[in-house]
């Protein structure tokens, strides 16, 4: 059975259909639950984590292996001005108490800086943090879901720390309000 639509009904419904898909885009920000948090200048959250590792071929010198512990952090500035801050500043990754050290990754620069751009511009991406072949006792530990994996992200007013969880999609959960 066909439907008849006039011209006015047909311009109503087009508007209340693009005020729909456009307004689907603002409920991502809030999918996890877990709202950023002030920070002094950005707000942040930790989402997800990963870890991968990167062992050399069997011709190669063991001593060149390497696992990639990846977390999904989302900024906004909340400044009126771009401005940059140096990664390992305000982000800190530990396994089991170890400091793990950062490696860049999408959310940061080559120079390891995180930039913010206009107020209110959101970014979000992977930051890595690398083990070496010393650490690799800290690799098996996560393979085996022995290991306390911690993400901190903050500045000296406010830290938010996450835990994460050996659960499906790899979640992080955060550990406290501000310190």
């Amino acid at each position: 059975m066909a439907m008849k639509m006039d011209r006015r009904a047909f311009l109503k419904t087009s508007a209340a259909m693009a005020v729909a898909v456009s307004m689907t885009g603002l409920l991502g920000g809030c999918s996890d639950g877990a709202g950023g948090t002030d920070l002094g200048g950005f707000t942040a959250s930790a989402v997800k984590w990963d870890v991968k590792q990167n062992p050399p071929a069997l011709s190669e010198d063991q001593s060149k292996w390497t696992a990639d512990v990846m977390v999904w952090v989302r900024t906004i500035n909340t400044k009126d001005s771009d401005w940059n801050i140096a990664g390992d500043a305000v982000m800190e990754l530990t396994v089991d108490g170890v400091v793990v050290a950062m490696q860049g990754g999408g959310l940061l620069t080559n120079d390891m800086v995180l930039q913010f751009s206009r107020k209110h511009k959101a970014n979000e991406d992977w930051v890595n943090f690398k083990l070496n072949y010393k650490q690799k006792k800290l690799y098996d530990a996560i393979v085996n879901k022995e290991a306390i994996v911690k993400f901190s992200i903050g500045t000296k007013k406010a830290t938010d720390t996450y835990t994460a969880l050996y659960s499906d999609g790899l979640p992080l959960k955060k550990d406290n309000a501000l310190v």
